[in-house]
């Protein structure tokens, strides 16, 4: 007897929605658009002289003269993994105190030790479990992830498709392989961390001294993580459908 069950991929319901793209890149710029506003807001704004640069870097300094800071960095991003901060602003805030290069490194170390922990949650919890308080979400990801491995979170990562925490315990519930799972997310995470820690010593930068220039660094920096992510985007969508 022919299965007349209607697949998943036929007839229009396969065609993607396009209002979705727009939220993914909304999404993608509301960060960098609240920071920029922040920045704005305390520099020129009703609190101006509140925090000068002065003051900025000398929280900077103490944050970096704690003992073991890095591996506070790094516990901050535990915390944060499991409350579900934010991902971009644990990285964001990580660039400004330790700089664009050691910021970067703390902050893959960190995020990394908290994908590996809420994986770890995921796993113990299972897909069951987790699918009842994420209706549906999990089990999307999960398929994606037990389908294609490494480079399903690869593109995770680099695409603004889930949040960071939501990525993590989909990927311990569909008992992905640890390594492929770690390989992945340093893979996918390296080039976003780069950016946004570069994209958050220049907001300081621009704090100090708002010249165009600085504005421009910035600009690029948003330019060049979005012309990366489109074209990662793209590269799958004709590896997937040849003909479009």
């Amino acid at each position: 007897m022919a299965d007349k069950t209607p697949r998943a991929d036929s007839g229009p319901q396969a065609a993607p929605r396009p209002g979705r793209a727009w939220r993914r890149w909304l999404k993608m710029a509301i960060v960098p658009a609240v920071l920029l506003a922040l920045c704005a807001f305390w520099r020129w704004g009703p609190f101006i002289g509140l925090l000068d640069e002065q003051s900025l870097d000398r929280l900077a300094a103490a944050a970096r003269g704690v003992p073991l800071a890095p591996l506070a960095a790094m516990a901050g991003f535990l915390v944060g993994g499991l409350v579900m901060l934010p991902v971009v602003l644990l990285i964001g805030a990580t660039g400004m105190v330790f700089g664009p290069w050691l910021g970067a490194a703390y902050a893959l170390a960190g995020a990394l030790t908290s994908a590996l922990a809420v994986y770890g949650l995921g796993f113990a919890a299972g897909h069951q479990t987790l699918a009842k308080f994420s209706g549906g979400r999990i089990g999307k990801v999960s398929q994606k992830m037990a389908d294609h491995g490494v480079t399903a979170i690869i593109v995770l990562r680099v695409l603004p498709v889930a949040p960071f925490t939501l990525i993590n315990l989909a990927a311990g519930a569909s008992r992905l392989r640890l390594w492929c799972f770690a390989v992945g997310t340093i893979l996918g995470m390296i080039p976003v961390t780069l950016a946004i820690t570069v994209f958050a010593d220049r907001l300081r930068r621009i704090w100090r001294d708002p010249s165009w220039e600085h504005l421009a660094l910035a600009a690029g920096v948003l330019v060049a993580l979005g012309l990366f992510t489109w074209l990662l985007k793209r590269r799958l969508k004709h590896r997937h459908h040849p003909g479009v």
